[in-house]
């Protein structure tokens, strides 16, 4: 079941404008923030696919996505070795007789991302507690890195067609190349969540992930944070339809 959280537009509209400010992001069609106190983890995706679920609010093609991340062990990265994949996918629910909870489905678009042709940056250094880091389906480190990275991906060339009031899936893998003993993991936001929780390709299957035994809420709901971004041209007629943005928690 879902509960959602409506938010005032003004407090939408507030909250978004100051996370792009912060971010250097376009005002995001979609948000799910980093969690900065210390007490989340970080997933890893060195060569290992994660999705999350978003809701498509308005119908307008998507031409950005922007990651938060961090390296194990707070490694200082060489990005002329690290490449990205990112794909998006149609969303399969939940279904009778099978498993609970949803999942990607059909692949809808793919572009893959190598050394130069993103911008990465320092996002933030947590102070006091440490993130953990995770690598499903049972590895915990705990209290393992303080930076946290973004990663800005554009694409106004290729746009994601979206249609208005449909659930996609948001899919990315890393590669550190040639860098033998450094992990990037995909940081989680905090536990106010939208809908189901973010999954891992375990080579046969995608595999619902929660915070795992050892993590600071282990067996809690687990999403990762991003943000999605339109072209420029169209900002001016998004408006109140950043309204639309409601937080939600997952279904069981």
């Amino acid at each position: 079941m879902r509960l959602a959280i409506i938010l005032g537009c003004a407090g939408v509209i507030g909250l978004l404008a100051a996370a792009g400010a912060k971010a250097d992001l376009d005002i995001p069609k979609w948000l799910q923030q980093p969690d900065v106190s210390g007490r989340g983890l970080d997933v890893d995706m060195t060569r290992l696919m994660l999705a999350d679920d978003f809701l498509c609010v308005d119908g307008v093609p998507l031409t950005g996505a922007h990651v938060w991340a961090s390296w194990q062990g707070d490694a200082v990265p060489n990005h002329a070795n690290v490449a990205f994949t990112l794909k998006f996918y149609s969303d399969r629910p939940v279904t009778a007789g099978g498993a609970d909870y949803s999942t990607p489905d059909t692949e809808l678009w793919s572009m893959d991302f190598g050394p130069g042709d993103y911008a990465a940056r320092l996002y933030e250094t947590l102070g006091g507690s440490k993130a953990d880091w995770y690598t499903p389906p049972g590895v915990v480190v705990t209290d393992d890195h303080a930076r946290i990275w973004q990663y800005n991906f554009e694409f106004p060339d290729k746009p994601f067609d979206q249609h208005r009031d449909r659930i996609y899936w948001l899919a990315v893998e890393a590669d550190a190349g040639t860098i033998a003993n450094e992990r990037i993991g995909w940081k989680t936001t905090p536990l106010i969540q939208w809908n189901d929780n973010a999954v891992w390709w375990d080579g046969a299957g995608w595999q619902e992930m929660t915070y795992p035994d050892g993590a600071h809420f282990p067996g809690m709901d687990l999403n990762l944070a991003f943000a999605l971004t339109p072209e420029p041209a169209t900002l001016a007629l998004l408006g109140l339809g950043a309204c639309g943005l409601a937080a939600r928690r997952r279904r069981k």
